[in-house]
């Protein structure tokens, strides 16, 4: 079973079963997976790219938050994504210290 792990406390880190994921490099997309990590609803993807992409139009925003989104694939199985929302896929394999750190 594929394992993500995510921390988010003391550095920012993305492993997929043991290995450091450098495909999830840009600001964006980090902070993407965060927001959805800790989200427990799926978010409307016109609210995702308002909040991302606020200095351009909203067509501009939208077609940059598909680009991020095809930049992480290698989420795909992490993430369930529709044409109206994305969520975090809280029924996957996955650690995140966040959640750790307030159950504890």
């Amino acid at each position: 079973m594929t394992l993500l792990e995510m921390r988010f406390l003391g550095g920012l880190t993305f492993q997929l079963d043991n290995r450091t994921l450098t495909e999830v490099k840009s600001q964006k997309g980090q902070a993407l997976i965060c927001y959805l990590a800790l989200s427990q609803k799926p978010v409307p993807r016109s609210f995702l790219a308002a909040l991302f992409w606020s200095d351009v139009p909203d067509s501009h925003a939208l077609a940059s938050l598909r680009k991020v989104l095809s930049r992480l694939k290698i989420l795909a199985p992490y993430l369930l994504v529709t044409r109206e929302t994305i969520a975090f896929n809280h029924k996957a394999a996955f650690s995140l210290d966040v959640l750790a750190f307030e159950q504890g």
